[in-house]
């Protein structure tokens, strides 16, 4: 029996690395070409047939289209979508005459911003004489190669990916704390101050949460047993540990741009907690999910966040 032949059950989603191998092979190869996953190993195999064989973004009327599409996204960083945080960090790498170049060359609101953090003054960025072009396209170009690009959406986005990348920067504090909360009632340990808002918003988790698999109760108890007991805010560092936990299970890839829309300190701190976050199984991930899309809803149903995730009413 052919086990490549039949679909994989349950496939993971593919990284992005997956998705650009799989779009360029119908571009480029043969349906016939039966070769092509052989020297795959047997469980990434699976998954990259499967998708060959039943995903539609991977048929060969879409594939062309689409590959142009993502290299687009790809090859130049949208830095509308970037928070200003991360181009003072791309610019301190960079010469003195790089940075006076590129801040000369960036919208006046943005350049405004840049030039305290980056100690320049408007003077400096005039230039006494004309740069060379092909100097001053070089340092156009090549000063953000840290930072990275990508379609502003994509339908297999898990909650975690869309929350960072759709939401404002008071609404993912807002859903980084009540998902915390959320996280919080499962538990018996006594709650830290609550802002007003807060207690209903327990009282309606314990409730709608009071159905949870005891293994992840006794997970959300070690977790929040485990804050330091001198933790200033503990409600976002419970739900810290829960975005972490599902960054860690996401595509690498789209965890780095997706992080780009956050101050970079609060990105660093993710990052930090991406790898003490324990184990990774499948259904404690699903489980962490689940907790922040009921955080979500929550908020959404109050009218403090204006988005919802879909799927919901």
């Amino acid at each position: 029996m052919d086990n490549d032949a039949a679909p994989a059950p349950a496939p993971n989603p593919l990284t992005s690395v997956d998705r650009a191998l799989l779009l360029a092979a119908r571009t480029f190869v043969s349906d016939s070409h039966t070769s092509l996953w052989k020297a795959f190993p047997a469980g990434r195999r699976a998954s990259l047939r499967w998708a060959w064989d039943h995903d539609p973004k991977f048929s060969a009327a879409a594939a062309r289209d689409t590959l142009a599409s993502e290299h687009a996204a790809q090859a130049r960083p949208d830095l509308a979508r970037i928070h200003v945080s991360w181009w003072i960090r791309a610019l301190h790498g960079e010469s003195a005459s790089v940075r006076r170049s590129v801040v000369a060359h960036l919208p006046a609101g943005v350049a405004g911003a840049l030039r305290a953090p980056l100690d320049l003054s408007e003077q400096d960025t005039t230039p006494d004489r004309l740069p060379h072009p092909a100097a001053l396209r070089a340092a156009l170009t090549f000063w953000s190669v840290r930072l990275i690009g990508d379609l502003p959406e994509r339908s297999d986005d898990p909650p975690v990916i869309a929350a960072i990348s759709r939401l404002d920067g008071r609404s993912i504090a807002r859903l980084i704390q009540t998902t915390g909360l959320a996280k919080w009632s499962l538990t018996s340990q006594p709650t830290p101050a609550l802002e007003t808002a807060d207690q209903p918003r327990l009282d309606y988790f314990r409730e709608a949460l009071a159905d949870t698999d005891s293994r992840f109760v006794q997970v959300a108890i070690r977790e929040i047993e485990a804050l330091p007991v001198d933790e200033s805010r503990p409600l976002s560092r419970a739900g810290m540990t829960c975005f972490a936990r599902l960054l860690a299970a996401a595509d690498p890839y789209r965890v780095r741009w997706a992080l780009q829309h956050l101050p970079y300190p609060s990105a660093r701190t993710l990052r930090n907690l991406m790898a003490p976050v324990g184990r990774k199984s499948p259904m404690l991930v699903r489980w962490e999910s689940a907790l922040l899309q009921t955080a979500w809803a929550r908020l959404h149903e109050e009218g403090r966040i204006s988005s919802a995730w879909e799927g919901q009413p």
